[in-house]
């Protein structure tokens, strides 16, 4: 899931929350997003204005190790803490 950096700090911090215990789940700030929140997977986004929007967690049941990952299982570490521009 990338966000706005402009996202309330109280937003950002449900989205790392929902991220919390899920190997496969990434959270993250993106500037120039199309909208506030954008939760990805392999070849499919959702563009939310909200955090608290049902289709988010929805996205995440079905999406995460969904039907659509080339390579269900495989490691997701290795990644950062900060991006680079």
């Amino acid at each position: 899931m990338t966000y706005d950096s402009d996202l309330p700090a109280s937003d950002i911090a449900k989205l790392k929350a929902l991220a919390d215990g899920h190997e496969y789940l990434l959270v993250s700030p993106y500037e120039g997003l199309p909208s506030p929140i954008v939760a990805s997977a392999w070849n499919v986004q959702l563009q939310l204005d909200a955090v608290d929007d049902p289709y988010l967690l929805a996205f995440i049941v079905y999406f995460v190790q969904g039907p659509q990952t080339p390579e269900v299982g495989a490691s997701c570490s290795g990644g950062t803490s900060e991006t680079v521009g």
